[in-house]
């Protein structure tokens, strides 16, 4: 093993991975299928092939109307973490206490085609620049659905003991990002591709992803691959042009 990730794996580095069945837009999104794996699985073994994580938990809301994805986790013997289904910063700050994380990346659940080198990439540059928080989308300049934010348990307890607005507890780092004592970095590209839209958020999305996946025979494929599928065969892609970036949460 290389001395960087020696280094990199004295620490406690956990995925926490938000997800929910309720969203409004596509209800039940995490369990939809392509090629007999849900979206779940899907993220679970892409971002299970990063080399410096320790763990992967999910991020839950404790009610009835998430009873059936906690049932699937539980059946795919995946970590699960229940908690407040609004304040999903109280969510990722008693979930990163209960497994004792010292660094943490945050990752939604509309995000299958998340990258694990882009990941491993970050966490190296967290690491190495001695910050508090890393993101790749502020501002951004990679397709919406590779979104990663890295930050380390002091930070996190500074903000959910600090965040108080309804903004900042259901979106986890606004207030991190805005706080000018925290040492922050944004991880971009040298070419923007921001116009770029991978994310699943609605049924457009959902045959966008698809077209995506059904061009590759195993789930081992980078972002860069992708772009390389939308050179090719642009029309795959053309389904969900007309929504904007983070136009759910806007």
């Amino acid at each position: 093993m290389k001395y960087k990730q020696k280094l990199m794996f004295k620490k406690n580095i956990t995925i926490i991975v938000q997800a929910r069945l309720t969203s409004s837009r596509l209800p039940e999104k995490v369990l939809k299928k392509i090629s007999k794996k849900t979206i779940i699985e899907i993220i679970h073994q892409r971002l299970s092939r990063s080399k410096f994580i320790s763990q992967i938990i999910y991020a839950i809301p404790k009610n009835k109307k998430n009873l059936k994805l906690k049932n699937f986790l539980k059946s795919k013997k995946l970590n699960y973490f229940e908690g407040s289904e609004e304040n999903v910063l109280d969510r990722y700050y008693n979930c990163a206490k209960k497994y004792k994380s010292e660094i943490i990346v945050r990752i939604t659940a509309d995000c299958p085609l998340i990258d694990p080198n882009m990941l491993d990439n970050c966490l190296e540059l967290f690491i190495k620049k001695k910050i508090d928080l890393l993101v790749n989308g502020t501002p951004p300049t990679f397709p919406d659905g590779l979104d990663i934010d890295i930050f380390n348990a002091k930070t996190l307890h500074q903000a959910w003991k600090n965040a108080r607005s309804k903004f900042e507890r259901e979106n986890v780092t606004p207030f991190m990002l805005k706080n000018k004592n925290i040492k922050k970095y944004n991880y971009s590209s040298k070419k923007d591709f921001s116009s770029e839209r991978w994310t699943l958020d609605t049924e457009a999305d959902f045959v966008v992803i698809k077209n995506i996946f059904k061009r590759f025979k195993n789930l081992n494929f980078s972002w860069k691959d992708v772009l390389e599928i939308k050179r090719k065969y642009p029309e795959d892609f053309s389904a969900n042009r007309y929504i904007n970036r983070n136009e759910g949460i806007n």
